[in-house]
């Protein structure tokens, strides 16, 4: 990782979500301990019972050295930026005729309508895939 892509300013290029990582741990328990190192944002009661927490870095700590030395935690099973990520309004995936699922769900429409809404204001379009379990994912 570079240090181009860690600051607050350069969020917008890079799509890590503003000092924000979002962290496994290895028991509940330690739960208690991250919190007095580091502000936990609102976790929704299915990442909690996962023990997976969003952590918001101040302004004045040096993101990738927080990040290396939660990674590097015995507390800690993964820790990864919490990126946003933003979708094309044309698939420019080669497997996109095979992805079922997606027009299933109304995501061609969804393109359609954000192309349309961007010249107007911000939108967000978040497809919520249910294809990975998370309980055997060996990252968050």
């Amino acid at each position: 990782m570079t240090s181009a892509f860690l600051s607050a300013a350069d969020n917008e290029t890079t799509g890590i979500h503003d000092r924000q990582i979002i962290v496994k741990l290895k028991n509940r328990q330690f739960a208690a301990a991250l919190a007095k190192s580091y502000r936990i944002k609102n976790t929704s009661a299915n990442l909690q019972k996962e023990n997976i927490y969003t952590i918001e870095l101040p302004h004045t700590a040096n993101y990738q050295a927080a990040l290396d030395r939660i990674r590097n935690s015995p507390l800690v099973e993964a820790a990864e930026p919490n990126f946003t990520f933003t979708a094309f309004s044309k698939p420019n995936d080669k497997l996109y005729a095979r992805q079922w699922s997606l027009p299933r769900m109304g995501v061609p429409r969804a393109w359609d309508n954000l192309k349309a809404a961007k010249k107007h204001s911000k939108v967000t379009v978040a497809v919520l895939d249910s294809g990975v379990q998370h309980s055997r994912s060996n990252t968050v």
